[in-house]
């Protein structure tokens, strides 16, 4: 029964990737060019947008009006910023371009923080408007300049703190997780209550 399973969803994958229509397609994604962020430094966040072309049964398709934002860095109790704008609107971007925007901000706080998914709208070749969400951290760490010189340093015990808090990190995104599923949980129930 479980090897049918495996050796079929293979196959379901591909049918659904060849049956999906020839318009464009956009992926967009969320990094850091620091590889620590440290309270009181500057931190470059990059936003690239990759147009796939999506043109299995046909010529690869362009996209236009892309329009990018990203809010997680706008909360200026935790980020100064420094330099760029959050937000880009790309007119067109050709089957297999990437195009990039970066902005600079200042974290403000140390810790774990949350970050969110960049929104995306974009119009494919058939002028159908699309939205959608980068990749993103979830939950990034922000060090102090102690911890960030501790991470620095060429100690292999250094291997277990960064581990130490890589895994503070997924309990933490676990966490959330759990207590945004029964909060949404909790209104869909209330929600049946009320229309009862």
């Amino acid at each position: 029964m479980m090897k049918s399973l495996l050796l079929s969803l293979p196959l379901l994958l591909l049918l659904s990737f060849l049956c999906a229509p020839a318009t464009g397609a956009v992926l967009v994604h969320k990094t850091f060019k620091e590889p620590l962020l440290v309270k009181g430094r500057n931190a470059t966040v990059s936003i690239t947008a990759f147009n796939t072309g999506d043109g299995l049964f046909g010529p690869l398709q362009p996209i236009s009006n892309l329009v990018v934002h990203d809010k997680t860095f706008r909360n200026l109790t935790m980020f100064v910023p420094v330099a760029g704008k959050h937000s880009r609107l790309f007119k067109t971007i050709q089957p297999n371009e990437s195009l990039s925007f970066w902005f600079v901000v200042k974290p403000t706080i140390s810790g774990y923080l949350m970050d969110e998914p960049a929104t995306y709208k974009y119009k494919d070749s058939a002028d159908a408007e699309h939205n959608g969400i980068s990749s993103y951290y979830r939950v990034f760490p922000v060090f102090t300049e102690a911890e960030a010189a501790k991470l620095g340093a060429k100690d292999k015990s250094n291997k277990w703190l960064i581990l130490a808090l890589a895994f503070g990190a997924v309990v933490s995104y676990v966490a959330y997780v759990y207590v945004e599923t029964l909060n949404e949980k909790k209104l869909a129930a209330a929600n049946v209550e009320k229309d009862e």
